[in-house]
């Protein structure tokens, strides 16, 4: 999984292809299906390690899908999770706590 942030600034993520060219990728949003498509980035590939740059247009919380493609095939299918915390911070439910309302006693009693 592809961890970045809710920016309008350049982001890059990389990854292993099964091809070292392409032209074009689609992230889809998991939870609406909307896709969107670039074909105008900065890419490059070194070593077999791929890397797109761009702006990207993702929303904090939100899981996502990106495609990578070389003409119609693709050579690349991961997932991208928009996040504002820092890596080292990073928790899944950060800002979520649960308290036990239940009044009940919890005592034993052993007869």
């Amino acid at each position: 999984m592809i961890i970045l942030t809710e920016t309008t600034d350049l982001q890059s993520l990389s990854f292993i292809g099964k091809g070292l060219s392409f032209d074009s990728y689609r992230i889809s949003d998991y939870s609406t299906g909307l896709v969107s498509t670039s074909v105008s980035f900065t890419q490059s590939t070194i070593k077999g390690v791929s890397s797109i740059t761009d702006v990207l247009t993702i929303k904090d919380g939100n899981t996502y899908v990106i495609e990578v493609l070389n003409g119609l095939e693709t050579i690349y299918i991961g997932w991208i999770y928009c996040t504002n915390q820092t890596i080292d911070e990073f928790s899944i439910n950060n800002a979520v706590y649960t308290t036990n309302d239940n009044t009940v006693n919890n005592d034993f009693i052993i007869i």
